[in-house]
């Protein structure tokens, strides 16, 4: 049961922060770190600490006011300065890294989607801690991350000891999907005490092109042998190219290459998680005109230069508007064709305008599957919605 105070983690993307209200019996408010409110619906978040007394005491008027919508004090972040339009330096894969900066050096990429580094296989899976800070006692986000050129399908296995001794070894199916490329996905969320379950791994995987000619890769058939001391050891998780915390990222193919199907020790591990990767040059990038393709994936630009060719005397409060006024536009004109893909590209900025589209949404479009478009293409400054 998820409790005002509670503090609550994002299953579809990353970040989280405390439950302050509810907007109905499946909607809860989350106050993220920048002070934003988010409604976000109960089964797309997981709790990380229960919330304090003084949480639970909260008066039912204090909820209520909690619970009040949350567009104006994003409007009027907005009137403050907060603008989409100013974006830091973006992080993306090893594998390509566009230069950040001014707008002209903005990650776009050729329709394909293809680097010359990205034709080799790279798959990885990530630990992140819950809490970095308390190892012992924490829980542990378990992600794939499909750091090239192909979408892969994968099954994730773990070895049953349950088995008998003179058996031959069985395994349990833990994860499967499809993951597109370059992309990283929450797959699931390891319980305190039960990082002994995943000390023998299996990953197998075929990797291929939508609709596009390609290289033929191998089946890969993966095997890893993590120390479940590793995950409460703090040096174990470091600085890498996919999360803006720590995470322990063991590599299962790289560049075309499996990792080895014999036992990887602690040592091991330790040593390649040490290493920091050589600096590879940035792929070359062309700004091109987005045009949708017939059964392809449509993307729409944000940005308001890109909707208005002058915004003299607009306040942010209207530029808001105007861009939100497009989003709904679009999901009103596709919303009836089921599987459609979406890419929103607002920028990662303040994140003023992708709360409000998440908002938007978890409350108006709750049947869309949403969550963050590739690292390699936008720079986790787009949103990515599947039509349901």
């Amino acid at each position: 049961m998820i409790k005002i105070g509670d503090k609550v983690r994002f299953l579809n993307a990353v970040g989280g922060g405390k439950v302050v209200g509810f907007q109905d019996k499946n909607i809860v408010l989350v106050e993220e770190e920048d002070g934003f409110e988010t409604p976000v619906l109960v089964n797309e978040i997981v709790v990380v600490e229960a919330g304090d007394d003084m949480a639970k005491a909260m008066s039912k008027e204090e909820k209520k006011k909690s619970a009040g919508t949350t567009t104006q004090s994003l409007h009027a972040a907005m009137n403050q300065g907060l603008d989409d339009e100013d974006e830091p330096e973006i992080k993306t894969s090893a594998s390509a890294r566009p230069s950040a900066g001014s707008e002209d050096e903005a990650p776009y990429f050729t329709d394909d989607l293809d680097s010359a580094d990205g034709e080799k296989i790279n798959i990885s899976l990530a630990f992140m801690p819950v809490t970095e800070d308390k190892l012992q006692n924490t829980d542990f986000d378990l992600y794939l991350i499909n750091d090239d050129n192909y979408f892969v399908s994968f099954f994730i296995s773990t070895k049953d000891d349950s088995s008998f001794e003179n058996e031959e070894e069985r395994w349990v199916l833990r994860e499967q999907g499809t993951i597109e490329p370059h992309t990283r996905l929450l797959l699931n969320r390891i319980t305190n005490g039960h990082a002994g379950d995943w000390e023998r791994i299996n990953v197998q995987a075929i990797a291929f092109k939508d609709k596009r000619s390609f290289l033929q890769k191998p089946a890969f058939n993966a095997s890893l042998h993590l120390s479940p001391t590793r995950l409460y050891k703090q040096n174990a998780f470091t600085a890498n190219d996919y999360f803006d915390r720590n995470a322990l990222v063991l590599a299962v193919v790289k560049d075309d290459r499996q990792a080895a199907p014999t036992t990887i020790s602690a040592e091991s591990i330790e040593e390649a998680i040490m290493t920091k990767p050589a600096e590879k040059a940035p792929a070359q990038k062309t700004r091109i005109e987005k045009k949708e393709k017939k059964d392809d994936i449509l993307e729409i630009d944000l940005h308001i230069d890109k909707l208005l060719d002058d915004t003299t005397g607009m306040q942010p409060k209207d530029i808001l508007d105007y861009q939100v006024s497009k989003f709904r536009q679009t999901m009103e004109a596709h919303k009836k064709e089921k599987g459609k893909r979406i890419v929103f590209i607002h920028g990662k900025g303040e994140g003023v305008l992708r709360k409000e589209l998440w908002k938007r949404l978890t409350l108006e479009y709750p049947s869309c599957d949403k969550q963050d478009a590739s690292f390699l293409r936008y720079g986790f400054g787009a949103t990515m919605v599947t039509i349901g």
